[in-house]
């Protein structure tokens, strides 16, 4: 089963953190950046949105 949720990114917030939180291994924080259409991974700014796919057994 896979799913996409929407992350709407709030000052603080790095691909690094948002990956480890939904999908528990933050070295896939590339991956959300490709997926999110951003170019580079260093610089996310608030209201940015980063889809994130979720993938369950």
């Amino acid at each position: 089963m896979q799913r996409e949720i929407v992350h709407i990114v709030v000052r603080g917030d790095t691909l690094w953190d948002i990956a480890a939180r939904y999908v528990h291994d933050p070295f896939r924080y590339p991956e959300l950046a490709r997926l999110s259409r951003i170019r580079n991974p260093d610089l996310i700014y608030p209201g940015d949105r980063v889809r994130i796919l979720v993938v369950r057994d």
